[in-house]
């Protein structure tokens, strides 16, 4: 891998190694609902009351994530009338994060290393709630 660029398959590879620890909190990954285009993809996580989803745009060099909703195994976002809100402005207005905790500027690893890291260590430490997927966890 590149530290200066990525592609979907190298994010969506180093997603499921950084992200598996969301398992053992009783989410799993969910290929079906996954999308793989030449310059866009996604990982998801779904659990029984809410899910992530971590996207890439290989254009911007970017990984996003957010959190959704899920009713009766189906993702529901706030266009269905559930709920769907970036991860980091969720923990900010739901959970009162105000910062503190990011990717540590390390010279070792690739850039989707670096920024899933970063998520991972996010959510184990600021996303309790949300890992414990219960019906008011979003």
């Amino acid at each position: 891998m590149s530290d200066s660029s990525f592609t979907v398959d190298e994010f969506q590879s180093v997603a499921a190694t950084h992200l598996s620890f969301l398992e053992a909190h009783g989410f799993a990954r969910d290929p079906f609902l996954e999308e793989r285009k030449s310059t866009y993809g996604t990982v998801v996580y779904r659990g029984k009351h809410l899910a992530f989803v971590f996207s890439c745009d290989v254009r911007d060099q970017s990984i996003d994530a957010s959190v959704v909703k899920v009713e009766n195994g189906q993702l529901r976002g706030g266009d269905a009338g559930g709920y769907s809100s970036d991860l980091f402005m969720h923990l900010v207005n739901k959970e009162g994060y105000r910062g503190g905790v990011g990717i540590e500027d390390s010279s070792e690893g690739s850039c989707p290393e670096k920024m899933l890291a970063g998520w991972a260590t996010l959510l184990r430490t600021k996303g309790q709630l949300l890992l414990a997927d219960e019906p008011d966890s979003v």
